[in-house]
């Protein structure tokens, strides 16, 4: 395991595939039989070369949307709000979705979960924690007006890249490149390549580790 390592280029060749990379400041380079790229896949061609004019234009096509999640920790949900509630665009243009959830390692305390519509998420990529926080609970206080000083604590998550763009008919070259032969010393992992949601990262890390012990064996 090397931590703080900065892969710089790869080549899907025959085994050994060298990886070249920077760490603590020096170029270096080490042999593998088999690699999987788990970058998002919008930055794969930026160290993969020689993929063939299928893979590349797959990967020429995905792209990623902003994500930010707010958790509020509070000691009980809001009066009126049961489990998870959607915004449909016409009513909101804000809000996506906001719910509820016993807090991890406190089952006394609850918390309440935010996600924000990608035209807001966009407008306020830049805005402090303590301003995005003031219009997050300006937006809820609209639903549930008692929500701000129930609030103890809150945590972000915010990321200009995300979650995975599916546009509409992103889906057929998903399924183009899923049904290519699989490539000889490298494989691929990444929430583009089932849906989109963060999970299925961890599923296709899954499937591409099962597939590098099945190559190797």
């Amino acid at each position: 395991v090397r931590c703080g390592a900065t892969v710089t280029d790869l080549r899907p060749t025959e085994a050994p595939v060298v990886v070249e990379f920077t760490h603590e400041g020096e170029n270096r380079e080490l042999d593998a039989d088999y690699v999987v790229v788990a970058v998002p896949g919008s930055r794969v061609l930026d160290i993969v070369s020689g993929l063939g004019s299928s893979r590349e234009r797959f990967f020429r096509q995905v792209s990623y949307v902003p994500a930010e999640y707010l958790s509020l920790r509070m000691p009980e949900p809001p009066a009126g709000l049961e489990g998870m509630v959607h915004c449909p665009r016409r009513e909101d243009r804000e809000l996506a979705r906001a719910g509820w959830h016993e807090y991890p390692t406190n089952p006394s305390d609850w918390m309440f979960t935010v996600l924000n519509k990608p035209e807001a998420l966009v407008r306020a990529l830049d805005w402090s924690d303590e301003r995005s926080n003031a219009a997050k609970l300006d937006a809820l206080s609209r639903y549930w007006p008692d929500i701000g000083p129930a609030v103890t604590d809150s945590k972000w998550m915010r990321r200009r890249e995300g979650i995975p763009r599916f546009a509409p008919g992103m889906c057929q070259p998903l399924v183009e490149f899923n049904s290519l032969s699989p490539l000889p010393t490298m494989g691929f992992a990444g929430d583009y390549l089932a849906g989109p949601a963060t999970e299925y990262a961890y599923v296709t890390g899954q499937e591409a580790a099962a597939r590098a012990l099945e190559m190797l064996t």
